[in-house]
């Protein structure tokens, strides 16, 4: 496989990985239940991570942009939630270095 393949292929993969964030976005916005908003909440956090794997490995610059607007889009609880335990990991991180 070429460098011009990979490259492409790593473009296609970080393309995916934006439509499936996009369709679950989509679904947050739907009508659901307290578990099925936390399994899509799930999904969503792991592709978002995905997404940055795929970024970095094209050597550009890390943005915490895409993560961000993620969580601006979630339920108002569940952003409060998700913001809580970031801040919490952030602390714990802190206090361990």
């Amino acid at each position: 496989m070429s460098g011009k393949e990979s490259a492409d292929s790593l473009e296609m993969l970080i393309a995916i990985e934006w439509d499936i964030i996009r369709e679950l976005q989509g679904k947050l916005d739907s009508e659901c239940s307290a578990s099925e908003m936390a399994k899509i909440s799930n999904a969503l956090a792991y592709h978002v991570n995905t997404l940055n794997k795929l970024l970095a490995r094209r050597e550009e610059p890390m943005d915490e942009e895409p993560l961000e607007r993620v969580i601006v889009s979630f339920p108002r609880r569940f952003s409060r939630v998700v913001a809580g335990r970031i801040r919490r990991w952030i602390r714990g991180r802190s206090s361990t270095g």
